[in-house]
């Protein structure tokens, strides 16, 4: 039983988003007392995919096709149940991202399993149009006005959905400032 971490390339280079995942799947591993698989699915060079090592990750594959050079969530999700099934991993990593999002509850359907989401709003005061900073991760708004973002993680499973997340440091804080 593994922890496969899906770790999303582009144009042949990882970015630190995908570092700080396989981390984080490395921890889970860690917990679980198994091994984490990486999967990269494109043409990246070998001494990039090594770079996955440093951060946790033990075995990595490496799938390449041309008819896989253009992202297709179906075909990218047929690779990574098949790697599952091969290597015996149970728990999976993506990132919170379009492709995490498109590939993650795909998988969770083929393999009739549960998965953990992110639900992400956002209040903005103003416009709703917004804004990505230079660092790819920053959300302002566009026109300025004040913005509020927070997220809930929710386990979903064959019975009632689990909501993950706990705000009762932050409701402390708040109770502490009265």
């Amino acid at each position: 039983m593994a922890v496969l971490v899906y770790t999303e390339n582009w144009d042949g280079k990882f970015k630190k988003r995908t570092y700080e995942l396989v981390s984080y799947a490395h921890a889970i591993a860690e917990q679980m007392e198994t091994s984490l698989i990486a999967l990269s699915i494109g043409s990246v060079a070998e001494d990039e995919l090594k770079t996955l090592s440093q951060y946790g990750a033990e075995i990595i594959y490496t799938v390449t096709d041309d008819r896989l050079k253009n992202y297709n969530p179906q075909a990218y999700v047929s690779v990574i149940e098949q790697l599952a099934k091969e290597t015996d991993a149970q728990t999976f990593v993506f990132s919170q991202n379009f492709t995490g999002r498109s590939l993650a509850p795909r998988l969770s359907a083929r393999l009739k399993a549960g998965m953990v989401i992110a639900i992400e709003p956002m209040v903005i005061a103003g416009s709703r149009e917004i804004e990505v900073l230079e660092d790819d991760w920053t959300i302002v708004s566009a026109d300025g006005n004040l913005a509020a973002h927070y997220e809930h993680s929710i386990a979903i499973t064959d019975g009632e959905p689990i909501i993950l997340s706990d705000f009762s440091i932050i409701e402390e804080v708040l109770k502490n400032k009265k």
